[in-house]
Formats: structure tokens, sequence, C-alpha cells
């Protein structure tokens, strides 16, 4: 587990403009773009799964280090082995933070990462940074992801604490929905945050072409973790009842889960092993590629009270930015609502017979519902980074 080093020697630059720390997401391009023009003087960190990649540095300061990896065994989705996972990506964490903050001293950080926010704030108190702007993208208390006592205490105990440590330290606090605001006011019975807005997002089309054709696709798209609550068991029953009318296949790309032995029976009980692809992980820059055969997204989340209920489901927006019309459930939370009134995709009860009729809707009117999501994605606000840098 040792970070990739490149051999340049250090200039050190103290009171750069911004340090940015943020996850791989639907915006990331348009706000490393917009951060790049706005201020020469910026370090921009991206942290994506296994690793995290510097895309920018200040001039005259070249970083020891371009790539730092992250340990990620084959055994990662097990529940046992996570805490170790996560001790071990605080201690690359903050072993970079802390050589960063020491060296460049920005006067304002920008995080999306509420233990990296610990982490800043730590530093602001030691005077090695300015302001903080914090963004909560998640809100982990009381999710259903709290099978065993460890996940429990880290999601209802250990989380909230370290979210409030960013929230009092912060100079302005982001939230990506009203939702988490309002379970974090709820659980401590107080409005802990001195200034919060909202995020308003915006999003750029990726797929090849914004050109409607009159081909129809067959694959659908299952993508990102698979969890016990994603619905993937639902997608594959839908998948047998579909094969009856059309040549329907599913594509599925994400990390392979612990349980994958359960999915391949499952498949090979419905005798699908020929129709369905686990892909694996795929890079970003392959998807416009992969992605052309696809005509709907799945995200059949199976309880209202998953996490991704209270936040912005990140695999929603990357169907969106390729046209990929979205089946989804009352788990998506607040894009439930933005689904229906712009008729991006169907929302569904999580069961097999709803999935196939929705998926068959949206095949007949595939070319329809793509041109919703290009108007929609029109319609959005541009956000502009540098207007929320400079208020703070």
């Amino acid at each position: 587990m040792q970070i990739q080093k490149n051999n340049c020697k250090n200039n050190r630059r103290p009171g750069i403009e911004c340090l940015a720390f943020t996850f791989y997401s639907f915006y990331t391009e348009g706000f490393v773009r917009q951060l790049k023009e706005y201020n020469p003087e910026i370090c921009i960190l991206v942290f994506d799964f296994d690793k995290i990649q510097i895309y920018a540095q200040p001039p005259g300061f070249k970083s020891r280090y371009d790539i730092v990896p992250y340990w990620r065994p084959s055994c990662f989705s097990l529940s046992i082995v996570k805490p170790f996972v996560f001790l071990a990506d605080m201690f690359i964490t903050v072993k970079l933070l802390f050589y960063l903050c020491r060296h460049l001293r920005p006067q304002k950080v920008w995080v999306e990462n509420t233990f990296a926010a610990v982490i800043f704030s730590i530093f602001k108190l030691s005077g090695w940074i300015g302001k903080i702007i914090y963004m909560s993208g998640d809100w982990l208390v009381n999710s259903n992801n709290n099978k065993n006592l460890i996940s429990f205490l880290g999601s209802n105990v250990f989380f909230p604490v370290c979210d409030y440590i960013a929230c009092v330290s912060s100079a302005l606090v982001l939230n990506i929905t009203e939702n988490i605001s309002s379970a974090r006011r709820k659980f401590w019975g107080k409005k802990i945050t001195g200034r919060e807005e909202m995020f308003a997002y915006s999003l750029e089309i990726k797929c090849a072409s914004e050109k409607i054709s009159d081909q129809k696709q067959t694959t659908m798209l299952f993508l990102g973790n698979i969890r016990p609550d994603s619905g993937l068991d639902i997608a594959i029953a839908a998948l047998k009842q579909l094969r009856e009318k059309h040549d329907f296949r599913l594509k599925i790309i994400g990390h392979i889960p612990p349980d994958y032995a359960h999915y391949r029976s499952l498949i090979a009980e419905n005798k699908l092993e020929k129709y369905i692809d686990f892909a694996g992980f795929i890079k970003t820059g392959q998807l416009t590629e992969i992605l052309q055969n696809c005509f709907c997204g799945l995200n059949i989340i199976t309880s209202r009270h998953s996490y991704s209920s209270v936040t912005l489901p990140g695999k929603i927006f990357h169907y969106l930015q390729f046209m990929l019309p979205v089946i989804a459930t009352g788990g998506v939370g607040h894009m439930q609502e933005i689904i229906q009134k712009h008729r991006l995709g169907i929302i569904i009860d999580p069961c097999g017979d709803s999935a196939a009729a929705a998926v068959l809707e949206i095949f007949r009117n595939q070319n329809q519902y793509r041109r919703n999501i290009l108007e929609y994605i029109k319609t959005l606000p541009e956000v502009r980074y540098r207007d929320i840098l400079e208020s703070v």
C-alpha cells in the first residue's frame, strides 16, 4: 500500500487561493474546469473509489504525489473488512492532506467528504488553512446499511459527530438536498450550522451525440454498487418476463459484490446467462462507447429508508447524462418528484411485474424520453463555483 511518487522536488508556495477535495461525480468535469479558469493558485484532489488523483496544482509547486492509491482488497465489500479499509483510507488521506496543507496553506478549502472535513477542521485550528466550504452529500444516520454493531455505531454515532465538527468549523455548508439539512436539525434538535445553502447542480451531456436516433436499443443498464436493497434480483426477474416479448438484455457495471455467487445462481436458475453481462468496473472515459446500446437505467431501491432517499443518487445523474430514461422507486427520495414532473423515466413499486411494465413503456417510447431528458438538462441553471468561493 505505497503511494506513487514522482521524482520532482517541491517548491513551497504558501497561501494559495483554494484546495479542493471532491468526489468524482456527475459534476466533476465542470467543477475542475471552472476552478482552473477561476484562479491558477489552486490545488484540486479528486477521490475516485480506489484512489485520489491530483487534477490541478498551483504554478511553481509540484507535489511529490500524483496518484494516491487506496487499499482495496478482493474482499473489500465484506462487513468485517470495511472498518480496516476505512482506517487505512483515513491514514492515507491524513498523510496526503497534512503534506499539502503544510506546504500550500490554502486560504479556502472546498471539501465534500465528512471525515476529510474533520481533518481540515483540525488543520484550521493549527492555522494551516483558512475558511472551509463543506458540501454535505450524505446522511448515514438510520440508513438500512447498518448490518452489525460496528456499522450501526459508525453510521449513528461516529458519522453525525464528524458531521457536527465539520458543520461548526465551516464558513459555508452546502446541502445537496433539503432532506439532509432537515435530518441534521432533527437529529441534534437545533440548527448547528452557521451559514448554509442548497447546492444547485447542472448536467453536461456525455453521450456520443445529442441526436435522437430512430434505431431502438434493447439493453437495460444497472450502474453502481450492488447492495441488498439495490433491486438487482428484481431486475433479473423482470428480464425473464421481458425475454418472452423481445430480445432484451441487461448490462451490469460496477464492482463485483460479495454475494456475487447468489446472483450468478439466480441468473442460472432463470437461464439468463447469455443475456446478462457483468462488465465489472469500467473507467469513466470508456462509458460513452460501452453504453451506446443501452436504452434505460435501473435504480430499483427496495427500501424508502436507504441513505439514497435523503441525498441525490449519483447513478441517476449519470444515466441522464447519457440520455438514458430512469426506472426507479420511491427510494430515490427527492429525485422521485423530478423524474415524474419532467417525465425523465418511470417510478415503480419494487417488484418484477412493475419493473417489466416500465421497461416495455420506455422501450416503446425511448426517443420521447430522451427528448424529455435533453430538454430538462438544458433548463438547468449553470453552477458558478467561482461565486460560491468568493462568497466566503
